[in-house]
């Protein structure tokens, strides 16, 4: 599900993104989802969105949801990924950050950080 606007997602997919400070609204369309036998669920912000989903959101979700979480958009550091996989993300999806120069460093950083998370 997209979350926010402007993004690419958001204009190629015609959608209206659920806002960033809505999480009960993720939660209730995850939970739809785990209802309809969807074993996946993508709280995706977006390529290169200005911010990523927030930690509350991934926790009302992981909350109501019980299937594999995916997170994506706006992750550019190692305190935000990190969060987001503490709030309850089972894998994070990094895009637009692979494609400028020096993200193998930052890519290690945030792997390193993921690393530290006792679940």
């Amino acid at each position: 599900m997209v979350i926010g606007e402007g993004t690419s997602a958001w204009f190629v997919g015609s959608v209206k993104g659920i806002p960033f400070d809505k999480s009960k609204i993720a939660a209730a369309y995850s939970l739809a989802a785990q209802f309809l036998g969807m074993r996946f669920v993508y709280l995706e912000a977006g390529s290169g969105a200005s911010s990523s989903v927030r930690p509350e959101m991934v926790k009302a979700v992981r909350k109501v949801f019980k299937g594999f979480l995916i997170v994506g958009g706006g992750i550019r550091v190692p305190k935000t990924a990190k969060d987001i996989v503490k709030a309850g993300a089972d894998a994070l999806v990094i895009g637009t950050l692979l494609e400028k120069k020096g993200s193998l460093k930052k890519l290690t950083e945030i792997a390193k950080a993921i690393r530290t998370i006792k679940k």
